[in-house]
């Protein structure tokens, strides 16, 4: 994979916007850090995107597989990466007088069709790792028929009657289920949904549209997701996030990295606005979130602009309901408050 595109700081400089009603709150509920040599993205290099004047309370660090203990049993090597999230915003110098709180929330990586026992132990691993930050782990459960980004990937992820099991052990130790589908995925991932009402899901990237090539492809790949997610609504223990469409390896195929400035908010608000929409209408304001998907969505779209899209969506909604989606929905999931 090419990392080049997330740090093309030059190209998203050419795109400067301040932020819009910056007394809004902000909860930025899917972030990531890569704080390795190829990739760099640290604390301190996320906060400088995010330093455009927006009100960001707190951030969720959504799990990347870095930092992963390289020896142990199998099963608790992912606990590696909580801990060393939790070493790298304790630090000291990011705890000025206002500023975010970093990974307020934590969502880590499990083995859902471990045995159960095997499970219940990584999961309290991951809490006691997390002191106090632990919130949910993440079921990448992605498929298409070409190359896969997941290891394991297979079309029968998410009916595994293994995984579902490891699902009601997520439940019983108090935390939720990010889920990471494409959006032909999703009238198999509602079923699921529906059939394990105890477990508290949030959808990832609005359900995970994927842009296939070929005239025509994009229309009735829109139907597909728009009747997908509307599937997915019915199951009342499901949010959504609303973001990550910007990316270039999945997301809805602007090429906007291929032109000579990123887009501006207005531009950005546009092209987002018929997958946001639909959504928002699907589930409603209390069960919807914006995300940023940092740095992912880097490759195309600077933090500042990417927000003030998110506000020009919600224009015109009533106050509350904007409140709700721009933080509240992420605190209560979360439970950052």
């Amino acid at each position: 994979m090419d990392w080049t595109p997330f740090f093309r700081d030059d190209w998203l400089a050419r795109r400067q916007e301040r932020a819009l009603e910056p007394e809004l709150p902000i909860v930025d509920p899917h972030q990531h850090f890569w704080p390795d040599p190829e990739r760099g993205y640290d604390p301190a290099r996320f906060l400088a995107d995010a330093a455009g004047g927006h009100r960001l309370l707190a951030t969720v660090h959504m799990e990347t597989v870095v930092g992963w203990r390289a020896h142990g049993p199998r099963h608790l090597r992912p606990v590696g990466e909580t801990e060393l999230i939790v070493r790298l915003v304790d630090d000291p110098g990011l705890r000025s007088p206002g500023a975010a709180r970093l990974a307020a929330g934590i969502v880590g990586a499990v083995a859902l069709d471990e045995p159960v026992h095997r499970l219940d132990e990584a999961l309290s691993a991951h809490i006691a790792a997390g002191e106090g930050r632990f919130r949910g782990v993440r079921w990448n459960a992605v498929w298409h028929d070409g190359p896969n980004p997941f290891p394991g990937a297979r079309p029968d992820h998410l009916t595994d009657p293994a995984n579902r099991r490891g699902l009601e052990r997520v439940a019983a130790h108090g935390l939720t289920c990010d889920v990471f589908v494409l959006h032909h995925q999703l009238e198999d991932f509602a079923r699921t949904a529906r059939e394990t009402p105890h477990v508290t899901f949030v959808l990832n990237h609005l359900g995970g549209f994927f842009n296939p090539a070929g005239e025509g492809a994009f229309e009735a790949a829109y139907e597909g997701w728009r009747r997908g997610v509307e599937q997915v609504a019915t199951a009342t223990n499901v949010v959504v996030k609303l973001g990550g469409l910007a990316n270039l390896f999945f997301g809805a195929g602007w090429r906007w990295a291929e032109q000579p400035t990123p887009p501006p908010s207005e531009a950005l608000a546009e092209a987002y606005e018929p997958f946001v929409r639909p959504a928002i209408q699907a589930f409603g304001p209390n069960r919807c979130m914006f995300e940023s998907n940092y740095p992912v969505d880097r490759q195309q779209v600077g933090y500042t602009v990417l927000w003030n899209a998110f506000k020009r969506l919600t224009t015109g909604m009533a106050d509350e309901d904007r409140r709700r989606m721009l933080s509240g929905v992420a605190s209560r999931i979360y439970r950052l408050d």
